[in-house]
């Protein structure tokens, strides 16, 4: 049971959605934790931003103190000092907050990729607050786009802080000292998502680990929640827009938070993994002629063009997994029919597999 001694140790927790399902916790609870993040908040933010708290005039402030020091700033430049201080802003009173309810907290400014250095920074906090027995890993970043426009760099930054962010908090503390686990996965993961082809791969991933832990460590109470998007954080105003256009509705912060804690106090310790929100299906018009049509799909598939296919053989030759052949036909068939779905697929049988040698057709 969570109580007063409690330590979690939180990624991603002093800022948004995260930093709010701690400070609930905290009211709950009262316990302690340890947030740690990328943002720092050692250095005081300068002069000119001390009494200005909208975007607007911190970026006019900014914009006049590079001039003054003749620097040529860019929209960028700005972009970046401005972030900076509110970022730090956010985390100072996030931990102001977790003391007025109760508990107790300590900010790392740490990179959670490296685990060496998360180590040597956690050893001193955990003398003084305690041994960690609880993780959530909350920490996450967009890249958004295309997948034929995502670049090896966007696909490391979204999968190196879910995957390799984890992996780096896992090896800070033994598995067999964690009493809590709660990954923060997303809908995306579950249902996948348009322009989000890592960030739903990540999240899968921590559905999986989420898993594995729980077969590991029975004891342990894992939660991996994928999220819908919430009402708040990574979610701006543009994309609460398109959720509506797609009738997904966004999870209220009051309500997510509430979530959370009470399926840690009362939820079934057995369930890993919850979807919590609405299901991401895109939007169509139902059909109104109903008429059987015949459709003929063409489609060349080449295992240069493919290299999933490398993972796929029998022999020394690459083949074409049933299972690709059947998602691509339930993929254009609900594509040709917007508003509907396939829920069974019957009298299916391979007569001859695709294999990719020599004797493969053009």
């Amino acid at each position: 049971m969570i109580n007063s001694k409690t330590v979690i140790l939180v990624s991603g927790g002093a800022r948004g959605i995260t930093a709010q399902c701690v400070i609930e916790l905290a009211r709950r609870y009262q316990c302690r934790f340890i947030l740690v993040g990328r943002s720092t908040v050692a250095e005081p933010e300068p002069v000119w931003a001390i009494d200005c708290f909208d975007e607007a005039g911190l970026k006019k402030r900014a914009f006049e103190a590079m001039q003054a020091r003749d620097e040529r700033p860019k929209p960028a430049d700005i972009q970046q000092v401005v972030k900076a201080i509110l970022a730090r802003r956010e985390i100072l009173e996030t931990l102001q907050i977790i003391r007025q309810a109760g508990g107790q907290a300590e900010y790392l400014s740490v990179d959670i990729g490296n685990p060496a250095v998360l180590q040597q920074l956690l050893a001193p906090v955990v003398e003084r607050l305690g041994p960690v027995t609880g993780l959530i890993h909350g920490a996450g970043v967009l890249a958004d786009k295309p997948i034929e426009q995502k670049s090896i760099e966007d696909f490391e930054r979204v999968y190196g802080v879910k995957v390799t962010g984890l992996q780096s908090l896992l090896a800070c503390v033994p598995l067999n000292q964690l009493a809590y686990v709660i990954l923060f996965s997303s809908a995306a993961g579950f249902f996948g998502n348009v322009g989000q082809t890592d960030y739903a791969l990540a999240n899968e991933i921590l559905n999986k680990i989420a898993h594995q832990i729980k077969r590991k460590q029975p004891h342990c109470r894992v939660l991996s929640l994928n999220w819908g998007p919430w009402d708040g954080g990574m979610v701006t105003p543009a994309l609460k827009r398109l959720f509506a256009q797609n009738n997904v509705e966004v999870i209220p912060i009051e309500a997510g938070t509430q979530f959370l804690v009470d399926n840690l106090h009362m939820g079934n310790p057995e369930t890993v993994q919850l979807v919590v929100g609405s299901p991401f299906i895109a939007s169509g018009q139902k059909l109104t002629d109903t008429t059987l049509r015949t459709h003929c799909v063409r489609r060349t598939l080449t295992e240069a063009a493919n290299p999933f296919l490398q993972d796929h053989r029998i022999g020394h030759h690459a083949v074409l997994p049933m299972v690709c052949g059947v998602a691509w036909v339930v993929n254009v068939a609900e594509q040709l029919y917007p508003g509907y779905q396939i829920f069974r697929l019957e009298n299916f049988k391979v007569l001859k597999g695709l294999v990719f040698d020599d004797t493969l057709a053009d």
